[in-house]
């Protein structure tokens, strides 16, 4: 195995299975990649960013690492915290949207840093919807604003390579939590 620089390594949303629907693939216990739950259909999974690909990083492969499941997702969120990927914050019509790179626009959910002026620039309580691994919609909780995140959700979700939740999901203190709208 080639050596793994561990700051390459960032985390990844993806949809879980619903309980009772079998899997496609059965990996073995060490060929499974290493995962935390998030909220509602979602957890976050961790990768090596190499280039054109994001390779899973596995339970045998965080064995090798010499790292536990919290040092992981500790070094994971502070990869994407510290990234120099340039974010931006757009606006919509009764939202805004998030464009990092292509790939880490859901997992900008963990990137501490933002929210604070995210929900400055939305005045009060922060929605977000992560429709696909590239999209990161957010609103406040108004209900026209609501209405607005749930539609464009709606509309991605149809269109896209990778889809991950239609679910929405609000910031609660660092963390989010299902959202029932």
């Amino acid at each position: 195995m080639e050596p793994i620089d561990v700051k390459t390594i960032y985390p990844r949303l993806k949809a879980v299975l619903p309980r009772g629907v079998p899997a496609d693939v059965v990996l073995s216990a060490d060929d499974s990649p290493v995962s935390s739950p998030f909220a509602g259909d979602l957890s976050i999974f961790y990768a090596i960013d190499k280039g054109p690909i994001y390779e899973f990083i596995s339970e045998k492969t965080l064995r090798l690492l010499t790292l536990s499941k919290e040092e992981l997702h500790r070094l994971a969120v502070d990869n994407l915290t510290e990234t120099e990927k340039e974010i931006r914050l757009h606006k919509g019509d009764n939202f805004f949207f998030v464009i990092c790179d292509g790939n880490l626009e859901a997992t900008l959910v963990l990137h501490e840093g933002i929210w604070d002026y995210v929900s400055e620039q939305i005045g009060g309580d922060v929605l977000v919807s992560v429709p696909a691994r590239d999209l990161l919609l957010i609103s406040g909780t108004k209900k026209a604003e609501i209405s607005a995140l749930k539609k464009k959700a709606c509309e991605c979700i149809e269109k896209v390579d990778h889809p991950l939740s239609l679910k929405l999901f609000l910031r609660i203190g660092n963390g989010w939590k299902e959202y029932d709208a």
